[in-house]
């Protein structure tokens, strides 16, 4: 999966004044005294990995060949008819000990830092089978199938980082890289074909120290939220108990006439065409226009906010060429 670049001339490689791969690990803990005793807490750990210039091929299929890694089967698993019982009650009562008990959680934090010089990423795109798993001649779950195209994309001076606190729920994910060069090859053996590059804006960091080194840079942050899930301890009246209606009849009409946000217009337009040949039986459409400023800024507020994978593409400078239609519908499939 990962792969050190060699020089290709010579026979043996020289040896290189600086290893492959550098990992510095530190573990720090603070300490705070309360009289003549001393505590530590809050742990933080810090894992930095320096690579040098290497190669990468990923492909989504693997996921399905290692699913057993990735997902164990318990070896024993127990049968919760044999002890069911109030539930509800015990999951209330168990919250409630753990919560007086344990009021402070410990606070911890985990920080990864990955950097290399250049990254060279090969994108495989899986071959579908839409066969049923019992015909013969679908080939196993195992066996890897992908397409002869690929992507490639050159990232140079590229770092990930990601923070890991005990005390957020959230996980956030970010890469930064300096250049990014897009390149397609419908086979190992052809020419690569540019397609697409994006790049610093230099202009906004030429005043800042060290040459604005990571301002204005091409970013991508993922931010993984949880499931919002209803604690035992939250009252549960609206849950297992219907209330009685406690709005008059035009505060509910006018409650049910606010849709939720869209990012298409709420205004009804119709267009009805006076050309005898075009006209259809209902004798008007109904047009889909896109919303407003306004609408918009709602319906992505509400989307961030709702969302489990919220995903940031950030690109000062971006520059797509597509040589022929040929390729275009390559990358469109």
């Amino acid at each position: 999966m990962l792969k050190f670049l060699r020089p290709t001339n010579g026979d043996s490689p020289p040896l290189r004044a600086h290893p492959d791969l550098v990992l510095e690990f530190k573990y720090c803990e603070k300490s705070v005294q309360r009289g003549h005793t001393r505590r530590f807490g809050q742990p933080r750990t810090d894992v930095t990995v320096a690579l040098q210039s290497c190669c990468s091929e990923l492909d989504v299929s693997i996921v399905d060949r290692i699913t057993a890694l990735l997902n164990p089967q318990p070896l024993c698993k127990r049968n919760p008819n044999k002890f069911s019982g109030d539930k509800h009650s015990m999951n209330q009562q168990s919250c409630f000990y753990q919560a007086v008990e344990n009021s402070s959680l410990p606070v911890s934090k985990l920080c990864i830092k990955i950097s290399s010089p250049l990254l060279i990423m090969k994108h495989r795109f899986p071959t579908p089978d839409l066969r049923p798993i019992h015909d013969m001649d679908r080939p196993p779950w195992w066996k890897r199938s992908v397409r002869r195209d690929f992507l490639t994309f050159e990232l140079s001076d590229v770092s990930f980082q990601t923070l890991v606190d005990s005390r957020e729920s959230s996980r956030r994910y970010e890469v930064q890289c300096r250049d990014i060069y897009g390149l397609f090859q419908e086979a190992d053996n052809d020419s690569f074909i540019p397609f697409i590059r994006t790049s610093v804006d230099d202009k906004n960091g030429n005043s800042l120290p060290d040459g604005g080194q990571g301002f204005g840079w091409p970013r991508i942050v993922v931010h993984i939220h949880p499931v919002n899930t209803r604690c035992d301890l939250d009252d549960m009246t609206e849950m297992d108990v219907q209330e009685p209606l406690k709005y008059s009849m035009s505060e509910s009409v006018a409650g049910a006439g606010q849709p939720e946000p869209s990012p298409f217009s709420s205004k009804k337009s119709i267009h009805k065409s006076d050309t005898p040949h075009t006209q259809i039986p209902q004798g008007e459409e109904l047009l889909v226009i896109p919303g407003d400023r306004q609408e918009m800024s709602e319906f992505i507020e509400h989307a961030s906010r709702n969302c489990r994978i919220q995903l940031e593409i950030n690109l000062p400078t971006a520059s797509v060429h597509l040589p022929s239609k040929h390729l275009y519908e390559l990358i469109y499939n």
